[in-house]
């Protein structure tokens, strides 16, 4: 690279990154969820308060620091992050919520004027909050509206519901926004499955609800490319190979593009291709590792079986469809068999939380760095039954090859359980082992009769332990 060149600094949210990394971080593919956020917060009619969820490092955050850019000066935002708020007193949320107010309209050139004036509140939080601070607060703004943005509102539920907070504070909430026209409240919360969105009323009810995704294709293709622009290259089939390895993650996505322009920094050219793609993968899925072992660990044990039967079946044919019936079939051979209904009960949870997709006649593995995770630790261990043969799996997906596919490795590679065509030597050995013990039973009447004793009442036999299956937890 041209010494002389202008350093240009990585736009790209960095692995481990601090939020202030995040609030400079491009942000792609949230249109609707900014419009949405748009008409809730000026709408004189309705409840202007929205919950916005999502699975972990889907963008939540991103999604309430890029407030101001999306919406300017038009609505004033306070963000209020709740992981460092107190939340074992309401009067201590409430004071907290006011400082970052005061902090959001110092940030925003707003002059802070009667907020100078005003003192602690003496008595009862809530009444100083509605009664005193906020007048003084939208006196300030005039005609601004103003964005109450709580994140990781989740802790907040688990404070009320815990009782450490009262359990009208969100009947609260939906008062003042009530009472104040210009005033808005956005909570963004984790998706899983302890969140209740219920619980959050009356200040939200089911239709005051988004939910954010993935990233689609072009919106990943913009991530790669836009940020970028100015220093380097990315055609297009390079955004599409990130999509097919990322799935559309919008933290894999960025993970890629930081270190895509990390090597571009140390290279002399400016066309960014596949090879480099295929250069930064196996240090993507190092950092991504931890994260797919959440997954797993976060999921059933109907759907750990699925992911493990579509796993296997992926490395046995990658070109093959994976249908619901071909997954009970392969289930049927081990000792969890799942019927159908169980089958897509576990994929209709997996396809909502973006794991797999295509159901139910040609299911795949979403992002191909999280496939290569389940190859390596996604696999049924029963030793006592069924040895294992299985060969270390491949890093990653080729590059540019099509979803489902998977790294030819050298050697012979097999399946992490004995393949379905190998079930009828298993019977025959079987078959054989009975015929023997037929055999010894045999051997022993006759000695007894023509060597002048008694035949056995019975033969005793002490069977082997019954060997434990149990589904392999991924190596630490």
């Amino acid at each position: 690279m041209d010494e002389s060149a202008v350093y240009v600094r990585n736009p790209y949210f960095p692995p481990g990154g601090a939020e202030d990394d995040l609030i400079r971080a491009p942000i792609a593919g949230r249109q609707a969820a900014f419009a949405r956020l748009y008409q809730t917060l000026t709408d004189q009619h309705g409840a202007r308060a929205l919950l916005v969820t999502g699975r972990r490092k889907i963008g939540r955050t991103a999604l309430l620091c890029a407030f101001d850019n999306a919406f300017g000066d038009t609505i004033v935002s306070a963000y209020v992050p709740l992981r460092n708020a107190p939340l074992g007193s309401e009067s201590d949320l409430l004071l907290e919520i006011a400082q970052d107010v005061t902090a959001a309209l110092i940030e925003h050139d707003v002059p802070v004027g009667k907020l100078n004036d005003l003192k602690p509140p003496a008595g009862d939080t809530r009444a100083w909050f509605d009664e005193e601070f906020l007048p003084a607060v939208f006196h300030q703004l005039r005609l601004r509206h103003l964005a109450i943005l709580l994140d990781d509102a989740d802790r907040l539920l688990n404070s009320v519901l815990a009782s450490a907070l009262p359990d009208d504070l969100f009947g609260y909430f939906r008062k003042l926004i009530d009472h104040w026209p210009s005033l808005g409240i956005i909570l963004a919360a984790a998706d899983d499955e302890t969140l209740d969105a219920v619980s959050f009323g009356p200040l939200v009810t089911l239709n005051d609800h988004i939910r954010l995704m993935n990233l689609a294709p072009d919106e990943t293709l913009w991530l790669i490319q836009e940020p970028a622009r100015g220093c380097y290259t990315a055609p297009d089939e390079v955004a599409a190979a990130v999509q097919r390895v990322t799935g559309g993650s919008p933290a894999l996505v960025h993970q890629f593009g930081f270190r895509l322009f990390e090597k571009w920094e140390a290279s002399d050219h400016n066309l960014i291709g596949l090879d480099d793609v295929r250069a930064v993968t196996s240090s993507v899925y190092k950092h991504a590792a931890d994260d797919f072992r959440r997954q797993w660990n976060a999921c059933t044990l109907n759907e750990r079986l699925v992911l493990t039967a579509i796993t296997d079946l992926i490395f046995e044919d990658p070109l093959d469809k994976i249908s619901v019936p071909l997954l009970q079939t392969w289930l049927t051979d081990t000792d969890y068999p799942l019927d159908t209904t169980a089958i897509l009960s576990a994929l209709r949870s997996l396809e909502y939380n973006e794991i797999v997709t295509g159901m139910p006649d040609a299911v795949v593995i979403t992002s191909g760095l999280m496939q290569t995770w389940l190859l390596e630790n996604a696999r049924l261990q029963n030793k006592g039954a069924r040895p294992s043969f299985r060969a270390p799996a491949p890093l990653a997906a080729p590059i540019g090859a099509p979803p489902g596919s998977t790294a030819s490795t050298s050697g012979t590679v097999s399946s992490s359980l004995p393949r379905l065509r190998e079930i009828p030597r298993r019977a025959a050995l079987l078959l054989a082992g009975l015929m023997i013990a037929a055999g010894l039973l045999g051997a022993g009447a006759a000695f007894a009769v023509f060597g002048g004793g008694s035949a056995p009442v019975s033969v005793t036999t002490t069977p082997p332990p019954a060997p434990t299956v149990t589904l392999a937890e991924p190596s630490p």
